[in-house]
């Protein structure tokens, strides 16, 4: 997962383009939403949940946790991003498969 500037991340192959997300400031924030993006996808995306509860657990367990509990390691350089940045972020992969419920 990578951040490449403040509107692009790579997550494995897949190219995320976050331009029409305006509320982006800072690449601090285009770094946490890959990461969180990453946890939701392992954690959270397991068929059982919504979007928007998988969402809220995540959300929840950062703000208990803070950004640093997404990477096993302390990096000191990720700014939280508001939760539409992230739903609007996991809408914007092309490879997304989703299910209505």
């Amino acid at each position: 997962i990578e951040a490449k500037g403040l509107h692009h991340i790579l997550y494995g192959t897949t190219s995320i383009d976050l331009s029409a997300l305006e509320q982006l400031v800072d690449q601090s924030q285009t770094r946490a939403l890959g990461a969180m993006i990453h946890r939701y996808a392992t954690r959270y995306a397991d068929g059982n949940r919504t979007l928007r509860e998988g969402l809220e657990l995540l959300m929840k367990e950062v703000e208990e946790g803070g950004l640093d509990c997404l990477l096993p390691h302390k990096v000191g350089n990720l700014a939280m991003p508001r939760v539409f940045e992230l739903a609007g972020a996991i809408n914007r992969m092309r490879t997304l498969k989703v299910r209505q419920r």
